[in-house]
């Protein structure tokens, strides 16, 4: 997929099958998911992140991920710029979760945008077209 003049990977983390992370998993060997998430990281320029703020934090599956590509050598997150991007279903905008998920980034040294996306009322924020029901969100 390309856009603007850069090519964009759309890494979909159920695909991949990625376990809940286990060092005894990790022991035998880092499973085939994590391997293939780990290069396609490592391939990026750029990565953003977008995902589900879950009770106020970061999501379990996007944190399960960051702990799977923190136990890679060389960790294929360090130095990478990241862009989170957020929603959920409250007023809040998803803030909870990216500060969350920003300390999870940082810890491995990337480097984590200043601005993020926040979408609240996520339900609602669509119209019929899968286009924002909001213009002023097609601006931010």
């Amino acid at each position: 997929m390309a856009k603007q003049g850069c090519n964009i990977t759309v890494a979909d983390i159920k695909s991949l099958s990625i376990p809940i992370y286990d060092g005894d998993i990790e022991s035998i060997g880092m499973p085939d998911g994590v391997k293939k998430l780990g290069e396609m990281v490592a391939k990026a320029q750029a990565i953003v992140i977008a995902s589900p703020e879950y009770n106020g934090s970061i999501s379990s599956p996007l944190k399960n991920t960051i702990d799977w590509l923190s136990r890679l050598r060389p960790v294929p997150l360090e130095s990478k710029p990241v862009l989170l991007m957020g929603a959920t279903l409250g007023m809040f905008g998803a803030n909870r979760g990216l500060l969350h998920s920003r300390d999870c980034f940082e810890r491995l040294l990337a480097f984590v945008y200043p601005e993020g996306f926040g979408l609240s009322k996520a339900a609602e924020a669509f119209n019929a077209d899968g286009e924002f029901a909001d213009s002023k969100q097609v601006e931010r």
